[in-house]
């Protein structure tokens, strides 16, 4: 039991780092969204994302309606961004096609 209670405590700070480290990372984001726009951001990020991993783009964005709530703005950047780590990490493909279309 002592040495649960060890592993317990030395995970504290790793846990906060781990906030810290996450907390800055969307505040980035969020700044890239804010700077740039929706489309901007998301062609920024689609491209450095591939360019990293040697990959080729097909990239297809329609403009997003005009009035977007910086909220929905801010998830759909972070389904992207994770989407394409994901691609990136583990697909193995040597290209990545990203599609963005609004519906109604």
């Amino acid at each position: 039991m002592p040495e649960r209670c060890a592993l317990w405590r030395g995970s504290r700070p790793a846990a906060r780092r781990r906030g810290r480290t996450r907390r800055a990372l969307l505040a980035l984001r969020a700044s890239q969204v804010e700077d740039l726009g929706l489309s901007a951001a998301l062609v920024h990020l689609a491209e450095s994302s591939v360019a990293r991993a040697g990959m080729k783009l097909d990239l297809d964005l329609a403009p997003p309606p005009a009035e977007l709530p910086p909220d929905v703005e801010q998830g759909v950047y972070g389904v992207a961004q994770e989407a394409l780590e994901n691609v990136v990490r583990h697909s193995r493909a040597n290209r990545a096609r990203v599609l963005l279309h609004a519906n109604g």
